[in-house]
């Protein structure tokens, strides 16, 4: 019996390479620290909406560790701060503010 062969193309490489740099990115932004670029990418928003988040009463307060120069530097977040906050904000939670929706069924 003959053994089938597999034949490898650059398509293949090229998906396996796409897959390989997402896990890489994962475990990269799974840091003791999150900048907006992090919570942008952990609750799948843009960086503009992340940065109205953060001027928002109730979202975690910044680490801003001072630079070499002068003032502060980026605003850094405890994950799981962010993460508490985030679930905050989850259907049915207690605690959140707004407007009641209309329900009239229209």
């Amino acid at each position: 019996m003959e053994q089938a062969r597999m034949t490898t193309t650059i398509a293949d490489i090229d998906r396996l390479a796409s897959s390989i740099a997402a896990l890489v990115t994962a475990q990269a932004r799974s840091s003791d620290f999150w900048d907006y670029d992090d919570i942008a990418y952990h609750l799948r928003a843009s960086k503009s909406t992340v940065t109205k988040w953060a001027s928002l009463p109730g979202f975690p307060r910044p680490i801003r560790p001072p630079t070499a120069g002068r003032g502060l530097g980026h605003p850094l977040y405890l994950p799981a701060e962010v993460r508490k906050w985030a679930m905050s904000h989850k259907d049915g939670a207690t605690g959140r503010a707004g407007r009641p929706r209309n329900n009239t069924g229209a």
